[in-house]
């Protein structure tokens, strides 16, 4: 149950729905960006090595193949939930199945205001039109291509913050230049890294291949993104262990290989470096978790609160 495929019952290939959680499992879902608006209550989300607690009007993007938990953190909570099939989406927006978006509201809800807004509005739009038979497929897909759309303006850049204890966040930059050049480069090289981390990827070559020295390229990566090339490709290939560790029978050793350690001490280091947990411990909670009867914990709601919570979002 690791791998949790989204069934579509539209062929704008969109999900929406409400629900309340006491405790979501890890799991991946390989066919779907998953967005988490937060309408009353708090929750914890774990997503990769990232971990971040959501109050209400919170914004959280799950991207495509990132495994991830959601639990309660509090009494009660009410969840609205949008999934959308990115694979589908690239017949109009070219590579957005490799898009990943940051919220960063739980840091600084107050300053993008007018941005969470508009996002709750077209996240409330398109639940009722989805709950709405009379909603034509045609018209829900237009919907999924605005919210994408806007998606891209707004919610594409991010760079990583290391805080104290070695937690990593993901937010975004305080100097978004969407139209430059320079500023969208380290998005290509940051792509490139995690779909190559699994090869003997050199800075060197990258560099080669951007026409850089590899001393400015490496202060670029470090400047832009927040983290070094060594500790993105660590990070890469740390997080394709993990999808291992719960989607396969492996062993350690063997996915020390396949993600390009050398070796499962190496891996056993850096994961327990992003994760805090050694590979091993890691594989060890995800069977506990799937060994439990009844391991996805909903709670009850009642409807008609929730969906008057999601009309406010409409004015």
């Amino acid at each position: 149950m690791f791998i949790e495929t989204v069934g579509y019952q539209s062929r704008s290939k969109i999900r929406a729905g409400i629900f309340s959680i006491s405790k979501y499992p890890t799991h991946v879902h390989p066919n779907a960006l998953e967005i988490l608006c937060v309408l009353e209550g708090n929750v914890r989300i774990s997503d990769t090595m990232l971990k971040q607690r959501l109050s209400e009007g919170d914004l959280y993007f799950f991207s495509m193949r990132n495994a991830h938990q959601i639990s309660s953190a509090g009494d009660k909570n009410l969840l609205l939930y949008l999934q959308l099939d990115l694979n589908y989406y690239k017949r109009y927006f070219k590579d957005i199945d490799k898009a990943y978006f940051v919220c960063d509201s739980f840091i600084r809800k107050n300053q993008m205001s007018n941005k969470l807004n508009y996002m709750r509005f077209l996240l409330a739009r398109i639940y009722f039109a989805y709950n709405d038979e009379s909603t034509s497929d045609s018209t829900l897909e237009d919907m999924g291509k605005e919210l994408l759309s806007f998606l891209l303006a707004h919610f594409q850049f991010y760079t990583y913050k290391i805080e104290k204890g070695r937690s990593i966040k993901a937010v975004q930059p305080s100097d978004i230049r969407p139209n430059d050049p320079y500023f969208l480069r380290i998005y290509r090289i940051i792509d490139y890294i995690f779909d190559h981390c699994t090869e003997k990827l050199k800075l060197e070559d990258i560099a080669a291949q951007e026409y850089l020295s590899v001393s400015y390229l490496s202060r670029y990566i470090k400047k832009a993104c927040g983290l070094s090339f060594t500790e993105l490709l660590s990070m890469a290939r740390c997080e394709e262990a993990q999808r291992l560790l719960g989607a396969s029978r492996d062993t350690v050793d063997q996915i020390a290989s396949l993600v390009g350690f050398a070796n499962r001490k190496h891996l056993s280091s850096q994961f327990r470096k992003w994760f805090g947990i050694t590979p091993t411990e890691y594989r060890r909670r995800l069977e506990d978790q799937y060994n439990r009867p009844n391991q996805i914990f909903f709670l009850p709601y009642e409807e008609e609160a929730a969906e008057r919570i999601l009309r406010k979002y409409l004015i």
